[in-house]
């Protein structure tokens, strides 16, 4: 195994360190944890080649008292989860989740990004969740807490979540991200990785059977993106939609609100991108639909972008996203999309965020967006379907509400059963009975 590199680290634990100076603008606070009173039982001090050993100066006091009432969370089983990052995937998948389950008493979970190397760490854990963990280094750290698990008594599942496909001869060229996964060494990091966890979390039936025949883990489960209502419950007024229908008949707004990896932004494909068979269509129906774009858009969209002819408005950071998509005032949304492997692995996310609006929208005609009651396969059709939608108001009222009854069933607060059955709960458990309905082959495994 080789040796980790413990940056920022002591030299020498458990003497006192010198004060902090204040974070830079650029640089990550540092974050000092003092763990003392643990009640854990004296486990064995091995640690991998390389790694310092620390003393023995967490074990439990010989004088320590249980306090006379019970400790609030005492009875709550423990989880860990590493964060691959701070952006969209890991506040749905992570750390939304992680807050709900805690702040509602369900669970205690502790979200970090730097990995532990002391087998200690980990006692009275019931999982460790890892997302989208990639690189070398980072497979030695699965295998460093699969050998905690096997040499130190522990009991923790290992559970490596993904959100999208990493193998890079299903992504398409024109994603800009392509080429952080070009590397052979990432792809067969991934690949090991997925192998050893006990499970691994995913976002769609689609990307679980992907999953399921490049790895070989059967174990496998799909938990869909649910919003949390604090973040994305605040903006549906169903009269507002009324009124906005009537102010904008004559010319609709119909938006995009999407990442420029869609997009084709150094012209690598030709734009044959995820807009490659509409983007002539906004073009000619400029005078018909207020086209708006947030966060990207086809380059052959920016001459009329410079005229003013079609809006343009910069993305918006995580926690001011929905509001920044209601300030658009949009009357319905498009998500087009390439047929492949790539984007059918894709969640529906696009319908979800414009449906906890009341929005209604048209979408591609993939199974990603099989829950969306209006899609589209082509250009023409994508026109046809706006046209039919917001040429009525009843119509389009109708299915607003579609939509909105839509995000009603979806909200993460009513879902926390099947993060806690996922955590806490064997892969095949009989008793995981709220992940059935998104994994009925589940059902069957005894």
């Amino acid at each position: 195994m080789p040796k980790f590199k413990l940056e920022n680290s002591p030299q020498s634990y458990g003497q006192p360190q010198p004060q902090q100076a204040p974070a830079g603008p650029r640089q990550q606070p540092r974050i000092e944890m003092n763990i003392v009173n643990l009640n854990i039982p004296n486990l064995p001090l091995g640690t991998p080649p390389g790694i310092p050993q620390c003393p023995a100066v967490n074990r439990v006091r010989k004088d320590f008292t249980p306090p006379p009432l019970a400790m609030p969370g005492a009875d709550l089983e423990r989880a860990i989860n590493y964060y691959a990052d701070y952006g969209g995937c890991g506040y749905w998948r992570m750390i939304w989740p992680e807050a709900l389950l805690n702040g509602n008493q369900k669970a205690i979970i502790n979200g970090l990004t730097t990995m532990v190397l002391d087998e200690r760490f980990y006692h009275g854990q019931k999982a460790v969740r890892l997302q989208r963990q990639a690189t070398p280094m980072q497979l030695e750290f699965v295998k460093f807490l699969k050998n905690a698990n096997t040499h130190h008594q522990l009991d923790f599942k290992v559970i490596y979540e993904i959100d999208d496909i990493i193998f890079k001869d299903d992504i398409p060229d024109f994603n800009r991200c392509k080429v952080a996964f070009e590397d052979p060494k990432i792809v067969q990091s991934v690949l090991s990785m997925m192998q050893l966890s006990d499970e691994i979390t995913v976002t769609c039936d689609y990307m679980k059977q992907y999953y399921k025949d490049k790895t070989g883990n059967k174990n496998i489960t799909v938990i869909p993106n649910y919003p949390p209502r604090f973040w994305a419950d605040g903006f549906y007024d169903r009269k507002e939609l009324a009124r906005r229908f009537d102010k904008t008949k004559k010319k609709p707004r119909v938006g995009y609100c999407g990442s420029g990896t869609h997009i084709d932004v150094v012209n690598k494909t030709n734009q044959q991108d995820d807009f490659g068979h509409v983007v002539q269509h906004i073009i000619k129906t400029r005078k018909d639909f207020q086209w708006v774009m947030m966060g990207c858009f086809p380059l052959p969209l920016k001459p009329f972008i410079d005229s003013g002819e079609i809006e343009y408005v910069d993305w918006a950071g995580i926690w001011q996203y929905p509001k920044a998509m209601n300030d658009l005032k949009l009357n319905a949304v498009v998500a087009p999309l390439k047929d492949c492997h790539f984007n059918r692995a894709k969640s529906n996310i696009k319908y979800l965020e414009a449906a906890c609006q009341g929005v209604p929208g048209i979408f591609q005609d993939i199974c990603t967006y099989n829950a969306a009651p209006l899609r589209f396969t082509t250009g023409n059709d994508m026109v046809d379907q706006l046209k039919m939608l917001l040429g009525d108001k009843n119509t389009y009222m109708k299915y607003s509400d579609k939509a909105r009854k839509y995000a009603d069933t979806m909200w993460l607060d009513d879902h926390l059963d099947e993060y806690l059955e996922m955590y806490y709960k064997p892969y095949g458990d009989p008793s995981r009975k709220a992940l059935i309905a998104n994994n009925p082959d589940q059902k069957i495994i005894v």
